[in-house]
């Protein structure tokens, strides 16, 4: 009875441990770059807000501020200087359709 005991526990120890080698390491995501952070944002908000709030987003002047400040698209946040960084903030906050900004930076 004994022997049968620590055949099964043993049995089941070898084949956890195979399980667990078996399995294969999920890859990190990468990171999303800026315009696929902004085109997330804006579909989450134009499915879940009424046709009078949503022009959110003026996707124009998104682009003329993008080429403004000379701005790549597809780099992740990771990957910007700190003042590219305020650069893409700024760029955020004037592509929305807003009637008042307040910039508290001087």
């Amino acid at each position: 009875m004994r022997r049968t005991t620590l055949l099964i526990l043993s049995l089941l120890i070898i084949s956890s441990t195979a399980e667990a080698r078996s399995r294969k390491k999920r890859p990190e995501p990468r990171p999303l770059s800026t315009i696929e952070i902004i085109t997330k944002v804006n579909d989450y908000w134009q499915e879940n807000h009424s046709p009078k709030v949503r022009s959110f987003w003026d996707e124009a002047a998104y682009h003329k501020y993008l080429v403004m400040f000379g701005l790549d698209e597809n780099k992740t946040a990771l990957e910007l200087s700190e003042g590219m960084k305020v650069k893409v903030n700024l760029l955020i906050a004037l592509s929305h359709k807003a009637g008042l900004l307040i910039l508290d930076e001087p």
